[in-house]
């Protein structure tokens, strides 16, 4: 059997590379971007953010959807990324807009803010992709002020069910039938191993994580509404080959 040799910093280093190389493909889906979905994702940054202005802090922003949904919706915000080609089309899409969002490479489990500099920090199918999710988390409650929010936005992505591995083969197809490209590329086994959420972070085990960090007035919701506005702007074949994940909203609070 071939030994595993990866290093901490060369798997950062392969993660980094396999983002940039996602980077202009990431989120380009039939059903993806709709003005519906929009709308979905700000009724739920609403729900857990409320309607006063605040100074939030957008973890693995990729190309910038979070961070945009809340400039329009008036907070300050600032969005990092690991992958400099993700943050580029992140600023290409803000270039010419009234947005003010500040943009910049970081690694989210190592933060360059001071501590307290933010009234809350939100990600986004970002969990499941760290190496130390426990230790991003920590430094994300570094960095909120007392009484802010850690808004954990994730999924369970990947089941090893007949139905589920079925339907990756069929969407492998379609990708390349009617996307007239290759299905994006999934991390290789050995990046894999050293993820703990590689299947996608449960909420149970982000609760647990949030109760390690004293987090309080911590809460789990479903947010099918942002998967169904997706489905609902699919062709048909896609609707029917596509899982329905389960998605789901996390929240904790740091004490005062």
């Amino acid at each position: 059997m071939r030994k595993n040799n990866l290093s901490h910093d060369s798997l950062k280093g392969i993660i980094k590379r396999h983002w940039d190389g996602r980077s202009n493909d990431y989120g380009k889906f039939r059903g993806y971007g709709s003005e519906e979905e929009k709308i979905a994702w700000m009724d739920v940054l609403s729900s857990a953010l409320g309607t006063e202005r605040r100074n939030v802090l957008d973890v693995g922003t990729g190309p910038g959807d979070i961070a945009i949904y809340l400039a329009e919706m008036e907070h300050d915000v600032t969005g990092i990324d690991f992958s400099d080609e993700m943050l580029k089309r992140a600023k290409g899409r803000v270039k010419n807009s009234n947005l003010q969002v500040k943009f910049d490479i970081c690694d989210a489990e190592d933060l360059y803010f001071e501590d307290e500099s933010f009234d809350a920090v939100i990600c986004r199918h970002l969990l499941w992709t760290l190496p130390n999710p426990g230790k991003a988390l920590r430094e994300w409650t570094r960095v909120v002020k007392p009484g802010g929010k850690i808004v954990v936005i994730d999924g369970k992505w990947r089941s090893s069910s007949p139905i589920d591995r079925m339907r990756r083969l069929i969407r492998s197809l379609v990708f390349l039938v009617y996307e007239q490209r290759k299905p994006p590329k999934s991390y290789k086994k050995e990046i894999n191993g050293k993820l703990p959420f590689r299947n996608g972070a449960e909420p149970e085990k982000v609760v647990e994580l949030f109760n390690d960090l004293e987090l309080v007035n911590v809460s789990a919701q479903d947010i099918t509404t942002v998967r169904e506005a997706q489905r609902r702007n699919m062709p048909w074949l896609y609707r029917r080959i596509w899982g329905t994940h389960p998605t789901f909203l996390m929240i904790g609070e740091k004490s005062r």
